[in-house]
């Protein structure tokens, strides 16, 4: 049995029965409410540590962040899935990390997208994040365009 986690739903509207999970044994899934009895995908995405927190991001498609706790954070884009039949779970679209971040000395509980207020046109050249962890009591904000490839 895998203890879940995290779970996320998107908030797009083409993609409204879709979700995220995440748990201790560190993969990433992608389900539809619709048919809970596999996931959408048949890949699976290891992100190096158990998760804790997935946070889609809020202006670009198939985009999350993860908060990995031992792995860090990372963030991982996934193709544009949409599914109407239920009766093959062989969807192609993969999912990729993109980015990661270790700078945290302990375990990264917490992970949310920085929304730039001033500016309404999200680019993926400012897509920042805040990362934060219990143990090492620190908060940091990183430009996952500017972080290197896992």
């Amino acid at each position: 049995d895998i203890t879940v986690t995290s779970l996320s739903f998107s908030h797009l509207k083409d993609q409204k029965n879709q979700f995220l999970s995440g748990s201790y044994d560190e993969f990433l899934r992608l389900w539809d409410i619709r048919n809970v009895s596999k996931p959408l995908l048949r890949q699976k995405i290891n992100v190096g540590g158990g998760i804790w927190r997935i946070k889609y991001h809020p202006a670009v498609e198939n985009t999350v962040l993860v908060g990995a706790m031992h792995g860090g954070c990372c963030v991982v884009n996934f193709g544009d899935v949409k599914r109407n039949d239920f009766s093959d779970c062989n969807i192609r679209a993969e999912m990729d990390i993109t980015c990661t971040f270790t700078e945290h000395k302990s375990m990264a509980y917490g992970a949310d997208w920085l929304q730039n207020t001033a500016n309404t046109k999200c680019e993926r050249e400012s897509m920042i994040a805040a990362s934060c962890s219990f143990y090492d009591q620190k908060i940091f904000l990183w430009n996952t365009a500017q972080n290197s490839p896992r």
